[in-house]
């Protein structure tokens, strides 16, 4: 009579101890999953530039081929009024193309 008492018992309690185990296990999936996601949202909004040598080289050329594009705007804009939304559409078609061939892409 009593070992069975004392069975019930254990038994009892080692349910008790694998439901907190479940329960203990279940809040860390949890937390681990919310620094996933808040990993992901943080590494969305972060800018990425490349350091090093070459990816300032990269970078000074890009912003050269847009300023220089951007400088021949103001030139039509200044002599030749009429053809101002022709040069602004033109440099919007031609800036991607311009960079693509001016800045080495190697990754």
């Amino acid at each position: 009579m009593m070992s069975r008492e004392r069975a019930m018992r254990r038994e009892a309690q080692e349910r008790e101890r694998s439901a907190r185990i479940l329960a203990a296990s279940q809040r860390e999936e949890a937390r681990r999953e919310k620094r996933v996601r808040k990993a992901r949202i943080k590494d969305r909004f972060t800018p990425t530039q490349r350091p090093g040598i070459l990816a300032r080289r990269t970078r000074r050329r890009a912003l050269l081929v847009t300023f220089f594009l951007l400088i021949i705007n103001l030139f039509i804009w200044l002599f030749i009024p009429e053809a101002t939304i022709g040069g602004i559409v033109l440099t919007l078609l031609l800036l991607p193309l311009i960079r693509t061939f001016i800045v080495e892409r190697r990754n």
